[in-house]
């Protein structure tokens, strides 16, 4: 169950989803098998890019490789989710669609 939530919030935030969308999510009661997930997205820190990076790097430790993709993503830490996504997802179309969406690259 958890690696399906990590799998949903990773799509979610690929497809251009902000924080404040994934915190709605959150109040709906969809994740509340996954509280650690719930805490961090409502924790009063949610909005700071380092608070994100930092956890991201977290889930890397714990073999949470989407849920950090998305992490990654939510902090605009493109390269980062890029470089585990072909590492550790082993994943190129995944780094492809990546580069696509990236802001700067048109």
């Amino acid at each position: 169950l958890q690696r399906l939530a990590d799998k949903a919030v990773f799509w979610y935030v690929l497809l251009g989803t902000k924080l404040t969308k994934l915190k709605a999510l959150v109040k709906t009661g969809v994740l509340r098998a996954e509280p650690a997930l719930a805490a961090l997205l409502n924790h009063e820190k949610s909005e700071d890019p380092l608070f994100l990076r930092k956890n991201a790097f977290r889930l890397l430790q714990l073999h949470r490789f989407q849920l950090a993709v998305a992490l990654f993503l939510l902090c605009d830490c493109w390269e980062e989710a890029a470089s585990v996504a072909a590492k550790h997802l082993q994943d190129m179309q995944l780094v492809l669609i990546l580069a696509r969406r990236r802001p700067d690259i048109s």
